[in-house]
């Protein structure tokens, strides 16, 4: 069924058999449907009637049958909605560099398949193939994608470009305009080269490490420091001792 869009739609399937068949319509990628204003997997009943259709009803539709009594039946219905092309640009600005390939992009949607071409700002249709140009376009489903790459910019190239698309409903372009950029400048850097020099040293670590040490530095008394006497008096008694030679000076 060829139906346009945005008009109503009514997809009848019939089945008997005893007892009476349930009947069920579904998408057959699975998808669900959009059906009164919702997203559904499933609509029961014979008809599937859908209001404002829109390309994305487009697709096969499945009319199943089953009572209990095995086995189910199916039957396919493939719905296909025209409409006019439609074109997006993702960049209308590009820019490149003297001797720079770019490349420009487009993306149409149409039903019936449109013819996608470009042009140059003077309106002559570019041919793909030379060794300026390289036009490609690739189909998914009512969706294209066209892409013009233009090799080794000169000056001549600046300026606007156009992708066209146009079936037997309408026809649509949109304009992408190529301006000039100033080159990259590249900086070489002095190359420098350093030279290290490592000294391998060996360390035990299952022995055991011991500072050495001198003790406390020594100190140097006066001759006779520890050989003098000194007497005094404790009650009767007169008792006699050895102190250092500091100590006679304070006790005389």
């Amino acid at each position: 069924m060829v139906v346009l869009e945005s008009t109503n739609v009514s997809l009848t399937c019939k089945a008997t058999g005893y007892p009476d068949p349930y009947v069920m319509w579904r998408r057959e990628d699975g998808e669900d449907i959009r059906y009164n204003g919702e997203n559904v997997n499933v609509v029961d009943g014979e008809v599937l009637f859908i209001t404002k259709v829109s390309r994305l009803h487009m697709g096969v539709y499945l009319c199943i049958a089953s009572n209990g009594v095995p086995p189910s039946i199916s039957k396919r219905v493939q719905l296909k909605v025209q409409f006019p092309p439609m074109l997006s640009i993702p960049n209308q600005l590009e820019g490149a560099y003297i001797g720079q390939d770019v490349t420009l992009e487009c993306r149409t949607e149409a039903f019936p398949s449109s013819i996608n071409y470009w042009t140059t700002e003077r309106g002559d249709m570019i041919i793909s193939g030379s060794d300026k140009y390289e036009a490609v376009s690739m189909d998914n489903g009512y969706k294209k994608y066209m892409m013009l790459k233009v090799r080794r910019v000169d000056r001549n190239d600046y300026g606007s470009y156009r992708c066209v698309a146009k079936n037997s409903l309408g026809e649509t372009d949109g304009v992408i305009k190529l301006e000039e950029i100033a080159a990259p400048t590249t900086i070489k850097a002095p190359h420098h080269t350093t030279t290290f020099q490592y000294r391998n040293k060996e360390y035990d670590y299952d022995e055991d490490f011991i500072l050495s040490s001198n003790g406390p530095p020594h100190i140097k008394e006066p001759p006779g420091a520890f050989s003098g006497t000194a007497s005094f008096k404790v009650g009767s008694v007169f008792v006699a001792i050895s102190v250092p030679w500091i100590l006679r000076s304070v006790l005389r």
